[in-house]
């Protein structure tokens, strides 16, 4: 990524360009909305390369939401490829669990699975999709992971599916662009690992997605980077979101930040998703 490339990302994004991109999205987002006003399921099967999990279904919003995860299976699929049998994998902005679940399948009985989720009924419905699964070796924090520890608000969309809510860096206020702010308590993953009292293994993977907050995570997670057992991380890098904090150089700080944690490999899988690999 250089400089010129998330230039041009933020010219194309203001002129409305990338809306006109998605449009095929749009199309197969109706479509999905057709399906489930003719058949009402409760439930969505989902499966990957033999691994397969259930996702509940309560609402119009969650089963298109779920539908629409086409590009979500292929990174899945990445992750899974350097996952190991019995290992341990980070979901870091579970929302409602589609990565925690298979990755549970994948790493089996013998591994686990540790899931952040702050927002309170995005978590209640992850801890639902565990249930539903039947899976023992998913672990769900109610907590945001950052640069240091405190309480912040998270400006939280009406739909929870939608999977957006975000950590905002002021306490004042009801709502932020029409949304809610709930209390959460943010702390660093490293602090989290090292925790006298319920110490986090060593993740051999790991995929964050905090909508725009990338940087704070990997600060507070430097440590746990840097071991030699943590060896993948796919992150999802919000140029917009990151460019409205002041940080139109985000995308390439993330770049650095992870090479200097010594991920020799780091490969943008598409256009927002960061796959980095030791």
């Amino acid at each position: 990524m250089t400089r010129i490339e998330i230039w041009l990302r933020s010219i194309l994004r203001k002129a409305g360009l990338t809306r006109y991109l998605r449009f095929h999205w749009t199309i197969r987002w109706k479509w999905y909305q057709h399906v489930y006003r003719r058949i009402h399921p409760d439930r969505l099967e989902v499966g990957l390369d033999g691994w397969t999990a259930v996702m509940l279904v309560g609402s119009e919003g969650e089963y298109t939401m779920l539908r629409s995860k086409k590009e979500d299976y292929a990174l899945m699929r990445l992750l899974g490829e350097r996952l190991p049998r019995g290992g341990c994998y980070w979901d870091v902005g579970s929302s409602v669990g589609f990565y925690a679940v298979l990755a549970a399948r994948m790493v089996g009985e013998d591994g686990q699975v540790v899931a952040f989720e702050p927002e309170p009924l995005s978590r209640e419905r992850l801890q639902q999709n565990v249930e539903a699964n039947g899976l023992t070796n998913v672990r769900i924090l109610p907590l945001a992971l950052g640069r240091k520890r405190g309480t912040f608000k998270l400006a939280v969309e009406a739909a929870f599916t939608a999977g957006s809510h975000q950590v905002v860096p002021f306490d004042s206020g009801a709502t932020v662009s029409g949304r809610r702010l709930v209390d959460v308590e943010v702390v660093t993953g490293d602090e989290l690992r090292r925790s006298s009292v319920a110490p986090l293994p060593m993740p051999d993977a790991l995929k964050i997605d905090v909508e725009g907050a990338e940087l704070d995570v990997l600060t507070g997670l430097e440590a746990t980077l840097r071991d030699s057992r943590c060896r993948t991380l796919l992150c999802e890098v919000h140029f917009s979101l990151l460019e409205t904090r002041g940080l139109r150089d985000g995308p390439l700080q993330v770049e650095h930040a992870l090479r200097d944690c010594g991920f020799g490999s780091l490969r943008w899988v598409d256009r927002s998703h960061l796959l980095a690999c030791k």
